[in-house]
């Protein structure tokens, strides 16, 4: 018998059977839904005709569900304790507040959790289409992390990273030790010494994470042509998948039917897996081959 996971599932995997299918196939294994996913659940307004139907795979394996912080609350709490919010990934209160949903909406009752819904719904939803399900602001975010590796980035570097196909450890390595670089500034810039940024960073805490996840992203972006044609809801799509991708990097699987989405999980595990110095090691390489 295989030994149990914890998968991350994406809201686009709630409804399939494969869910299910897992969920009976596998009955000591774990399954995590982000607070990103109650998010894109709320998006057109309609939370329970959409969560219903959604979580409805969830009830065999209510006890082995779980709920994670937001990214943004998690990067919060770290730059404020400096320490790895990892032991506090899945808070007991978000648990408890999503199995009751779970359970409420399986059992056609009105329960604590989905009255607390009905209740604060309104004011949720008109925060949340001015800041994480605005559509402009989205668009917007990605030129600002596109375009400074366009004007940064010497033409032969470029065109390394457009090539087909590409040097995948090269672009990684590159990835990390700029994203390594960001997050060293930014631990510093929280009040670290020195010494305590590389002790934090060293536990590949979610600020880590997060600089490798979204520096892939502007990278990925930065090597593609006509990137600016994008429309903002693909955006804002494409925005919300990371916070999947970096919650994800903390468990076994991400289970999502986003071909890019499985990809940055992927490229994401690799470079948590490959020291700093292999990396430093083969950038320079490439980079010192370019003159």
């Amino acid at each position: 018998m295989s030994q149990p996971k914890t998968y991350v599932v994406d809201q686009g995997w709630m409804r399939c059977s494969k869910l299910a299918n897992l969920i009976a196939a596998e009955p000591q294994s774990r399954f995590v839904i982000p607070d990103v996913a109650m998010v894109e659940m709320s998006e057109n307004g309609n939370w329970e005709g959409t969560m219903r139907p959604s979580l409805f795979n969830f009830y065999p394996a209510v006890a082995r569900t779980f709920m994670s912080m937001s990214v943004g609350e998690g990067l919060q709490t770290e730059l404020q304790t400096h320490q790895s919010v990892w032991p506090k990934l899945l808070p007991d209160e978000f648990t408890q507040f999503l199995r009751l949903l779970i359970e409420e909406f399986a059992e056609s009752r009105v329960g604590p959790s989905v009255a607390k819904m009905q209740a604060d719904f309104a004011g949720v939803f008109s925060d949340l289409k001015a800041n994480d399900l605005l559509e402009s602001h989205a668009k917007a975010r990605l030129a600002g992390l596109v375009e400074p590796w366009l004007k940064g980035l010497k033409k032969p570097v470029l065109s390394i990273l457009r090539r087909d196909p590409v040097d995948d450890r090269f672009r990684l390595t590159l990835i990390q030790v700029n994203a390594r670089l960001f997050s060293e500034q930014i631990a510093r810039e929280s009040g670290m010494s020195d010494e305590a940024a590389t002790a934090f960073l060293d536990t590949q805490p979610l600020v880590l994470r997060y600089l490798y996840a979204y520096t892939r992203h502007a990278l990925w972006w930065a090597a593609q042509s006509g990137w600016q044609n994008l429309d903002s809801a693909k955006a804002l799509n494409h925005s919300l998948d990371q916070d999947y991708i970096v919650i994800a990097s903390f468990f076994d699987e991400l289970l999502t039917k986003d071909g890019d989405a499985k990809d940055a999980y992927y490229d994401l595990k690799t470079m948590l897996s490959t020291p700093l110095s292999d990396a430093v090691e083969y950038c320079n390489s490439v980079l010192g081959s370019q003159g």
